[in-house]
């Protein structure tokens, strides 16, 4: 259903902030924080 968690960062503000993506096989929903 979900991949192994992907180890990224996105560029925001003059600085690398580290994520974790997973990627669904279809659509789900979901909660972050």
């Amino acid at each position: 259903m979900l991949t192994e968690p992907l180890l990224t960062d996105r560029h925001e503000d003059g600085r690398d902030i580290p994520l974790l993506v997973w990627r669904a096989g279809r659509p789900l929903r979901a909660v972050s924080t």
